[in-house]
């Protein structure tokens, strides 16, 4: 690990938006929040894009039966409903016009036709998709791995400083709820991001609520 290490920790969402994005841009590890409860209606299966013009959401149906305590890196995808085609169906139909969809689309439907057994080797394949595409390439560690034991903020603080971290990277929102004292305790600097990238690109009329690939498929010019 470097001297200076700057981390950012969140769970792997399904499709994310460009913020996600751009904090791990701006990162040197990202650690795949994998060990903490699966939330339902939350963003970890589900994200938005344009539906027949206007803002509407995209949701991966998963096993429920006994998960409702379960992590997210054993959720699992409930392959007897038929959403796969349905995605491909909304992707062709809702974006066929924009500059990008061939360039995209097709790469996204055929990571969707996989049909993977768990949540997170979907989200993790999408996410990579983008990065790889954007050449943003980061070290990826699981939470899992780390052998942790503090839940919540603490959670959070345990990660870093097994990571030797100086830096942690984190949403505007974040503000709201953790701790700034206990970081400055640990030497370790917060960072909260303001997302300047996607203020940069408002000129191409996307909502800041949708996934990231809704903006690749109007512009390549993101980063």
């Amino acid at each position: 690990m470097s001297k200076n290490l700057i981390v950012f920790i969140h769970q792997p969402d399904f499709l994310p938006w460009i913020g996600f994005f751009e904090k791990l841009k701006v990162s040197d590890v990202y650690v795949v929040l994998d060990d903490v409860q699966f939330i339902r209606r939350g963003w970890i299966n589900r994200d938005k894009i344009i539906i027949n013009n206007n803002p509407g959401w995209l949701t991966v149906p998963v096993k429920s039966k006994g998960n409702y305590k379960e992590i997210i890196k054993n959720i699992k995808i409930d392959h007897d409903i038929n959403w796969v085609e349905d995605f491909v169906k909304i992707f062709v139909h809702n974006y066929n016009k924009f500059p990008h969809y061939k360039t995209h689309v097709p790469n996204i439907c055929n990571i969707l036709k996989k049909k993977q057994k768990y949540l997170i080797d979907l989200n993790l394949e999408l996410i990579e998709y983008v990065t790889n595409y954007f050449k943003i390439k980061k070290e990826m560690i699981f939470s899992s791995s780390l052998n942790l034991s503090k839940l919540k903020d603490e959670k959070i603080i345990e990660i870093l400083k097994k990571l030797n971290a100086t830096e942690y990277v984190t949403g505007m929102g974040s503000k709201n709820y953790l701790d700034e004292n206990v970081f400055k305790k640990e030497n370790i600097k917060l960072n909260f991001y303001d997302n300047s990238t996607q203020k940069e690109n408002s000129k191409f009329n996307f909502r800041e609520d949708l996934s990231i690939f809704d903006l690749m498929l109007r512009t390549n010019k993101i980063f």
